[in-house]
């Protein structure tokens, strides 16, 4: 079975029959873009926020186009005015985004109103289109210091937890190496923790960054004596299992 070992970043954007030639065309670009950089671009969608919710939480990173779709007006006052919104879900799948901590990367069209998340100052990055969409925008330094900011978040994101005790870091470097040679994987290995950390947040850190967990659990310390003794694994590999096991 082949693996796709790419990280996997999710767009919000509006389905193709509602877009724009242009908005179209933008899109498009914007994904082969973002694919040259070796990551892999799907588009959820589901029919209801719990599975929403997972589907985001999968991802690596997340892209939120906030494209024209609605002219909209006030029901009861200054109904003379009006204004251009997104999609709504456009708004809540950046909210997902952010509950679920994964790194955010906001465009919104320069005719669309600075409502709910496209607020300024609501969303850490949230970056003014093009007004005609021109795709030569891509290559331009406004585009691409934004970008690669993202792009480094996203690049912190590993696949594999590896948490193993010190008597187990043998058999932990055989498991690592064979992840990441044989499958192609990234491996975030517990060693990787930054100075200075408490291990609990750490721990949380490394279940963030990751999909899952593998915790080696083998015989470190013996407990008890003669006939009746038993062997136990160090009391951390059980800490680190416990956070994973949470979600």
């Amino acid at each position: 079975m082949t693996i796709d070992a790419r990280l996997t970043v999710s767009i919000s954007a509006p389905k193709e029959q509602n877009l724009s030639r242009p908005q179209c065309q933008f899109l498009l670009a914007l994904i082969q873009r973002i694919e040259r950089e070796g990551l892999r671009v799907v588009h959820y969608s589901a029919d209801d926020a719990d599975t929403e919710l997972v589907n985001v939480g999968r991802c690596h990173g997340m892209v939120v186009l906030a494209f024209s779709q609605w002219t909209a007006e006030r029901a009861h006052r200054q109904q003379n005015k009006t204004i251009v919104v997104p999609t709504e879900f456009n708004h809540i799948l950046a909210t997902m985004a952010v509950a679920t901590k994964r790194p955010l990367l906001v465009f919104r069209e320069k005719v669309v109103a600075e409502r709910g998340v496209l607020r300024g100052g609501y969303l850490p990055r949230v970056v003014k289109l093009p007004r005609q969409l021109a795709i030569e925008w891509l290559d331009s330094y406004e585009f691409s210091s934004e970008f690669n900011r993202w792009l480094a978040e996203v690049d912190c994101s590993r696949h594999v937890f590896l948490g193993y005790s010190s008597q187990a870091t043998k058999t932990g470097e055989t498991i690592r190496q064979f992840i990441g040679k044989n499958m192609g994987l990234r491996v975030f290995d517990w060693h990787d923790f930054r100075p200075g950390d408490l291990i609990w947040e750490s721990i949380e850190r490394a279940e963030r960054l990751t999909d899952c967990g593998i915790f080696p659990f083998m015989a470190d310390d013996k407990l008890g004596v003669g006939n009746k003794a038993e062997f136990a694994p160090r009391g951390q590999c059980d800490l680190r299992g416990r956070v994973f096991r949470r979600s």
